[in-house]
C-alpha cells in the first residue's frame, strides 16, 4: 500500500530541524547506553569466570606492575593475582586494540584491580546507563507523543475548516465518509499510527544497527554466520506461515462446505421418512461427516505446525551458533572468550528486539496509511458550492421561491428528487411531506445552497441562486433542523449564537415570543444555565422552543422548520401552535412536519414521494383526492394505527 498519505500526515507535525537532532541524539545516547550495558554484562561474566584470579610469568608481572600492581609468588613459582578484579581481563587483552583501553582503566582506577571494589563500580555503572537510558526513553516518548498530538491536532482544525467550507453537504448514506467520523475515528487511527512510527524511528533502527555492530566488532565472522543463520530461519518460518495459512484456509473452506451438505442432509430428514427411506437422499450422512472430519483435522492441524516449527528453528539455531561459539572458546589459544561470546549473544538477540518492532510497524502504518487516505481525500475535495464574482445581493423576498425541473441525487446515485417544479409565493406557509427522510433533508440543503441541483434551477424572486451572495442568501433563511436545536453553551448564547449584536433584552424578547420563558426561569442559573449535548438536558419541546427563538431573533425572510419526532404532549400543543402561527405571520415558511395541527393550518401541503410531487393542495383537499396521503396520515396519526 502506498504511504505517500501517511507521510503527508506526518508534515503536519511541523518538527523543526532542532527537534529532529534531539530525537537523533537521544535514540543514539539511548542505544550506546544499552549496548553499553551488555558489554557491563560481558564484564560481570568475566569477573565472576575468573573470579579476579590469574597466572603469570615474571616477566608478564614486570610488564604489568604499572597498571596491574604486584602478584603473589606461588610454590611452582608461577606469580598469581588473586581476587586482582578486572585485572586478568586487562591481562588477556594485552597487544590488543581494546588491551591498552582496559590498561587505561585499571591504572586511572585502582579499585577495579580488586574484586569486591570492581563488582560495586560494575553495579553502579549498569545503574547509571539504566538511568540514562531511561531517561531518553521518557524524553523520546515525550517528544513521540507531542508530535503525534500537534500533528493530529493540525488535521482536526483542517477537517473542521473544510467541513465549514463545504457546509456540511453530506446527505445521510453519502459516498463520502461523514466528517464527524473523519474526526474522531480516522484522526485517533492516525494519532496511534503516527505515535507508534515516532516511537519506533529512528530509536529502533540506531538500536538494531548499534547492536549488531557491537556482535561484529566482538567477532565479525561468527556474527555474520548468526545473522545469516537468523535470516534463513526467518525466510523458511515465514514461507511455511504463507502456505499453511493458504492451506488452512482453503481445507476451511472445504469442511465448510461439507458442514453446509451435512445440516441439508438434517433437514431433509422430514422428507426422507415420508418416502420411507433410512436415510436423508443424496450423499450419505456418514461420508460427509468422516469428510467434514478429515478436512477439519487438515485445517486445524496445518496451523498446529506453525508453533512447534518456530520452536524448532529457534532452538536448533542456537544450538549451531552455542557448537560455533564453543569450538572457537574450545580451542587452544581461545579465538574468543567466554565473557565476549556472551556480549555477542547478548547483542544479537537484543537486536531481535528492535527488528521485531520495526517489522510490526508496518501494519500498524498501513492502518494509519488507510485512514490518511480518508482524512486527505476529503481535505483534497474542492467545495462544490462557488460564488461568481458578479453575484448579485438579494433582499426579503418579495415574489416567490420557486424550483424549476429540480433534479437531485444522493452519493449512491439514488434520486431523491426528480424533475420537481414548484412555486412557494412569499408570505405563504407550506408544508412539505416526504416519504424518503433523505428527500426531507435534501431539500433545506438546496434552499441554503449548501448543495446545488444535479439539473434544473432555484429562483429567489427571479434569482437563480447560483448568482446570489451566498452571505446576503443564507442572511434570509433559517434553518431549524432536528439535531441542531442546541450546542453547548448557556441558553442566552444558544439564542443568540455568541453574536453582540443581540443583547439579553433582545434574547428574553424571543425566548417570550416562543413561550420558552417560565421554562427558562425554572432552570438552576435561568439564561446562564449550560445546555445542550454536555450540559443540562432539556425537553426536546425546549429545545425546539430556544430553536425557534435563534430564528425569530435573526428576522428571516425564508424558514425552514422541521418538526420534532417525538409527539408533543397536549398541554404544551396550544402555545406551540401559537408560536408558529406568530412566526409565520410575517415571512415565508416552509414546515417539515410531524404534527397534524402544522398540516391544518399551513396554506398548502405538497406531497413529494419517489422524487416526484406526487400531490398538493389543502391538508382537507389532499385527505379526499390523495391516497397516498391518507395513508401517509393514517400511520402517523391514527389512535388505532397499531
Amino acid at each position: 500500500m502506498p504511504l505517500a498519505s501517511f507521510h503527508r500526515a506526518r508534515r503536519y507535525a511541523r518538527r523543526s530541524v532542532v527537534a529532529t537532532l534531539v530525537t537523533y541524539l537521544l535514540s543514539l545516547v539511548a542505544s550506546l547506553a544499552f549496548v553499553g550495558l551488555i558489554l557491563l554484562a560481558g564484564l560481570f561474566v568475566e569477573l565472576f569466570s575468573t573470579e579476579g584470579r590469574c597466572e603469570v610469568s615474571a616477566e608478564q608481572a614486570q610488564r604489568h606492575a604499572p597498571w596491574a600492581g604486584s602478584p603473589t609468588p606461588g610454590p611452582d613459582g608461577r606469580l598469581t593475582y588473586q581476587t586482582a578484579g578486572l585485572t586478568p581481563w586487562a591481562i588477556r587483552l594485552e597487544g590488543t586494540t581494546w588491551g591498552s583501553l582496559a590498561q587505561s582503566a585499571l591504572q586511572t582506577f585502582p579499585s577495579l584491580r580488586e574484586n569486591a571494589s570492581s563488582l560495586a563500580w560494575l553495579v553502579g555503572a549498569a545503574l547509571g546507563l539504566i538511568a540514562v537510558q531511561c531517561v531518553c526513553l521518557y524524553l523520546l516518548d515525550r517528544l513521540a507523543i507531542r508530535d503525534a498530538a500537534d500533528c493530529t491536532l493540525e488535521l482536526r482544525r483542517a477537517i473542521a475548516a473544510q467541513a465549514f467550507q463545504l457546509g456540511g453537504a453530506e446527505l445521510p448514506n453519502g459516498a463520502e465518509p461523514p466528517a464527524t467520523e473523519l474526526f474522531a475515528e480516522r484522526a485517533e487511527t492516525l494519532r496511534y499510527g503516527l505515535l507508534t512510527w515516532w516511537r519506533t524511528l529512528p530509536r529502533m533502527a540506531i538500536l538494531a544497527g548499534s547492536l549488531l555492530l557491537t556482535a561484529l566488532i566482538v567477532h565479525i565472522w561468527l556474527a555474520i554466520a548468526a545473522v545469516l543463520l537468523a535470516y534463513v530461519c526467518w525466510t523458511i518460518f515465514a514461507w511455511t506461515k504463507n502456505r499453511t495459512r493458504l492451506r488452512r484456509t482453503l481445507a476451511g473452506e472445504r469442511a465448510a462446505q461439507l458442514m453446509s451438505l451435512a445440516l441439508e442432509s438434517l433437514r431433509k430428514s422430514r422428507l426422507a421418512r415420508g418416502l420411507s427411506l433410512h436415510e436423508s437422499p443424496g450423499q450419505p450422512l456418514s461420508e460427509t461427516l468422516a469428510s467434514f472430519r478429515r478436512e477439519a483435522t487438515q485445517r486445524d492441524a496445518h496451523e498446529a505446525l506453525l508453533d512447534p516449527l518456530a520452536a524448532f528453528l529457534t532452538l536448533s539455531s542456537s544450538v549451531i551458533v552455542l557448537a560455533i561459539a564453543g569450538a572457537n572458546i574450545l580451542q587452544q589459544p581461545a579465538r574468543i572468550s567466554f565473557a565476549a561470546a556472551t556480549v555477542l549473544y547478548l547483542s544479537l538477540a537484543a537486536a531481535w528486539l528492535p527488528a521485531r518492532r520495526i517489522y510490526r510497524l508496518r501494519h500498524v502504518v498501513r492502518r494509519a496509511s488507510r485512514a490518511s487516505n480518508f482524512v486527505f481525500h476529503y481535505l483534497d475535495r474542492e467545495p462544490k458550492i462557488g460564488q461568481i464574482p458578479q453575484a448579485v445581493t438579494i433582499r426579503r423576498l418579495a415574489d416567490n421561491l420557486a424550483f424549476d425541473a429540480v433534479t437531485f441525487s444522493d452519493g449512491h446515485g439514488r434520486r431523491l428528487l426528480d424533475q420537481v417544479s414548484l412555486s412557494i409565493p412569499a408570505g405563504t406557509s407550506v408544508a412539505i411531506v416526504c416519504t424518503d427522510k433523505a428527500t426531507r433533508h435534501a431539500l433545506p440543503a438546496l434552499l441554503g445552497r449548501f448543495l446545488d441541483p444535479a439539473a434544473g434551477r432555484i429562483f429567489y424572486d427571479g434569482y437563480e441562486l447560483r448568482t446570489v451572495q451566498l452571505d446576503s442568501l443564507r442572511a434570509n433563511l433559517a434553518l431549524v433542523m432536528e439535531g441542531d436545536w442546541l450546542f453547548t453553551g448557556t441558553v442566552a448564547d444558544n439564542v443568540s449564537c455568541g453574536d453582540p449584536a443581540f443583547t439579553l433584552q433582545h434574547v428574553r424578547e424571543a425566548a417570550r415570543r416562543v413561550h420558552a420563558t417560565e421554562a427558562i426561569h425554572a432552570l438552576p442559573q435561568g439564561f446562564a444555565t449550560v445546555v445542550g449535548p454536555h450540559g443540562l438536558q432539556l425537553p426536546p419541546v425546549v429545545e425546539w422552543r430556544l430553536a425557534i427563538a435563534r430564528a425569530w431573533l435573526r428576522n428571516p425572510a425564508v424558514a425552514v422548520i422541521e418538526e420534532p419526532s417525538i409527539e408533543v404532549d397536549g398541554a404544551a400543543a396550544p402555545s406551540i401552535d401559537e408560536t408558529l402561527r406568530q412566526f409565520a405571520r410575517s415571512r415565508t415558511t416552509i414546515f417539515l412536519p410531524t404534527r397534524l395541527a402544522t398540516l391544518r393550518s399551513v396554506d398548502r401541503v405538497i406531497v413529494i414521494s419517489e422524487g416526484k410531487i406526487h400531490a398538493s393542495g389543502t391538508h382537507a383537499d389532499l385527505l379526499e383526492q390523495s391516497e397516498l396521503y391518507r395513508h401517509w396520515n393514517y400511520l402517523r396519526f391514527n389512535p388505532f394505527r397499531k
